[in-house]
């Protein structure tokens, strides 16, 4: 029982050190993402920041332009094909919302799918 409650206490120090302090400006967000150089870090800045639907598209669509950076050019064919056939599943899975709803959703699947794709084409960043 001891153990577990040190393994709790860790983790919280833990989450607590990796914890995004997101501004209220929205340009201030967006300048944090652009400026992250990371596509993780820029991911999880827009996840996390995004307060709106509206703000869930821009923020998702510029991470999704820092994690693309790069990793297109290297793309083999299987990998546009697969890259491809994710983009279709988000474009699906979102079809089921409207309007802004649906721009969020598939903003949000296409972040993921860059971040998955950045990670392995192992770019610079």
């Amino acid at each position: 029982m001891k153990k577990l409650f040190v393994l709790l206490f860790l983790v919280s120090i833990i989450s607590e050190s990796y914890a995004i302090d997101c501004p209220k400006d929205e340009n201030e967000t967006l300048t944090m993402i652009t400026e992250s150089g990371i596509c993780y870090d820029a991911a999880e800045i827009a996840r996390t920041c995004a307060n709106t639907t509206v703000t869930e598209i821009i923020y998702s669509e510029t991470a999704s332009d820092l994690c693309s950076d790069g990793f297109r050019e290297q793309m083999t064919p299987e990998t546009k094909k697969a890259y491809q056939t994710l983009e279709n599943l988000c474009d699906k899975n979102a079809s089921r919302a409207t309007g802004v709803y649906y721009q969020a959703l598939l903003a949000m699947c296409k972040l993921d799918i860059d971040v998955l794709m950045n990670s392995l084409h192992n770019t610079a960043q």
